[in-house]
């Protein structure tokens, strides 16, 4: 979407956001980074959605390998497949080599710990836990993921509106969650930026790659596991939320980068719905 630059002014912490058809008893408390700021929503398409979290790092010489499959499942599955490219670990940490480029985040840091990241490449599918793995390994995946389209279910559309500030530095996203079934747990909400195009070193095999295109690469300053709902959520309930997100400086090209929005299942971890929206 065009890029468009406007004033946000702030507000205080701890003001309820903007909610739809929620009973005033069961809305959680606006935390720090809600806001009252709206911009239209443009991304609202009626899918469900898969979530692949590629694990990865520039020093990795199995990972170019990994960054194809996952071009094609993309090419396979279209709009319905959304790729996060988290550099962490061994492989990712900066040298020389790859004149410094570090593509480390807290976010990614942390995940790799919760979810057990111990090789690379690996991927997460919708945060599906497979026995007692979360990680699956990128021979697996077209399989995993075929196999998630066949069982989901479509509980959850997320529609979006997202406009990128770069004199504040900030980010306004807005999202509508539209409960289609009723849902029995409770949810968490996830905001992050993605960005793409970014030229440098990538070991491949034995070899070095020194024009290798780096795609969906995570950048830092998300919003992680924010409360959505409660307890339950009945079918046809519309949950409207707005946030304003800190634009990382080591991105380099604003218009390059996406806006991802995932709902999860605060008692599980799966990926109820997902969506990504153009800066």
């Amino acid at each position: 979407m065009k890029k468009i630059i406007y004033s946000i002014v702030l507000i205080l912490p701890f003001i309820f956001g903007s909610c739809d058809t929620i009973p005033e008893e069961n809305q959680l408390q606006a935390l720090e980074g809600e806001t009252s700021q709206t911009t239209p929503i443009t991304e609202s398409t009626s899918n469900q959605r898969i979530l692949l979290e590629d694990y990865t790092g520039w020093a990795c010489p199995n990972c170019p390998a990994a960054a194809v499959v996952a071009e094609d499942l993309s090419t396979t599955h279209g709009d319905k497949f959304i790729v996060m490219a988290i550099h962490t670990g061994v492989f990712a940490k900066p040298s020389a080599t790859n004149h410094n480029l570090d593509f480390r985040t807290k976010a990614g840091d942390d995940w790799k710990i919760e979810f057990a990241i111990t090789s690379y490449p690996s991927g997460v599918i919708n945060r599906v836990k497979y026995g007692s793995a979360y990680s699956v390994s990128k021979d697996d995946w077209a399989a995993k993921v075929s196999e998630q389209y066949a069982n989901m279910q479509h509980l959850l559309d997320i529609n979006l509106g997202a406009t990128a500030d770069t004199i504040t530095k900030k980010i306004l996203i807005s999202v509508e969650n539209k409960f289609l079934s009723n849902v029995d747990f409770p949810t968490l909400i996830n905001i992050v930026v993605v960005e793409s195009g970014i030229i440098g070193v990538q070991q491949d095999g034995a070899n070095k790659i020194m024009d290798y295109e780096f795609k969906h690469i995570l950048r830092d300053n998300p919003y992680i596991n924010f409360p959505l709902t409660q307890a339950s959520t009945a079918s046809g309930e519309t949950i409207k939320k707005n946030y304003l997100l800190n634009i990382d400086p080591d991105i380099k090209d604003i218009t390059k980068c996406q806006v991802i929005v995932f709902v999860t299942n605060a008692n599980t971890k799966e990926i109820v719905n997902v969506n990504k929206i153009d800066l």
